[in-house]
């Protein structure tokens, strides 16, 4: 099947469920989806919710001491509300309008490394002035592994925000690959 493509949305934010309605309308049901350039080829969600992942475990395995920083802080780390943490290791269980993913991978790697949390504190990972522990691990911060692979083609902003992961260094990082290789396809 072929398929072309239409823009590179960005970030959707509580944006989400309008943009498919619209979308829905525009293109009609099932005839267009969210994909994620690599290359020549198109990737489903899942395949770069993984890339996405191994950017975190590439840091957790060059950065150990910041790594177990974190585990031996948090008791649990959230991002968009408290109710992430009952998302665990599932990307699919996004119980809040705004997507959270870099909580997720931050949880797999864990259990890819034989991780579990031990602090006292719930820590939300989300902005650099959140806190420490934020400002090290938000995905705005970390580097992408394959940088060569990010698009650098321009995203449309449907949220008002841009490409808010700039505005805290994250050119490069898991956030601008996730973001700016994402992909509106319509069936050709």
């Amino acid at each position: 099947m072929n398929w072309k493509i239409i823009e590179r949305p960005g970030h959707f934010g509580k944006e989400k469920d309008n943009l498919y309605e619209k979308w829905n309308s525009e293109f009609g049901e099932g005839n267009w989806r969210i994909a994620w350039q690599w290359g020549n080829r198109f990737l489903e969600k899942r395949d770069a919710q993984l890339i996405f992942e191994d950017a975190y475990f590439e840091f957790a395995r060059k950065h150990p001491r910041l790594w177990f920083k974190l585990i031996n802080t948090a008791e649990e780390i959230w991002d968009t509300a408290v109710s992430n943490i009952k998302s665990g290791i599932n990307y699919d269980i996004q119980e809040t309008p705004g997507e959270h993913v870099h909580d997720i991978s931050i949880r797999r790697v864990n259990l890819r490394k034989g991780l579990e949390f031990k602090g006292r504190e719930l820590i939300r990972i989300r902005k650099p002035t959140d806190n420490e522990l934020s400002a090290i691990f938000g995905p705005y911060a970390i580097p992408f592994h394959i940088p060569s692979m990010i698009s650098q083609e321009k995203i449309k902003d449907y949220t008002g925000f841009g490409e808010w992961w700039l505005n805290w260094e994250g050119k490069n990082s898991a956030e601008d690959f996730y973001q700016k290789n994402k992909l509106l396809i319509v069936r050709n």
